[in-house]
């Protein structure tokens, strides 16, 4: 999982994981780090095979590593995370390898996670 793990090791990114942390330090649950991420990310892939979805293992964790960045900068402006984050995970996707489709599906996942209603949550 080259491109995966290009994300985990990219400067940008890590730094982004850092500033979450630390803001959500005294968070009694959820805290939206790495481990967050990848259990996001472990959780995606078996229900991608358990659902017969066929997405990439790559694809998959690209989207579950950056869904959550852009809480490092919301509240600052007013934006959701969903959307204060797509900039930089563009860039952190382009810089792991991710082709122009795969940034694509990717940043439109970031974009529209947890929207959806409660009732339809098969979790």
């Amino acid at each position: 999982m080259k491109k995966a793990e290009a994300i985990l090791r990219d400067e940008t990114y890590l730094s982004l994981m850092e500033k979450i942390s630390e803001q959500e330090k005294d968070r009694e649950f959820c805290r939206h780090g790495i481990s967050h991420s990848l259990d996001v990310a472990r959780i995606a892939y078996i229900l991608n095979l358990e659902r017969g979805y066929g997405f990439d293992r790559e694809l998959i964790y690209g989207m579950a590593l950056l869904h959550d960045i852009g809480r490092a900068c919301c509240g600052e402006d007013g934006v959701s995370h969903r959307i204060s984050g797509l900039s930089e995970a563009e860039n952190i996707l382009q810089r792991a390898g991710y082709p122009e489709n795969e940034r694509e599906a990717v940043l439109h996942a970031i974009q529209n996670h947890g929207d959806f209603e409660a009732k339809d949550r098969s979790l």
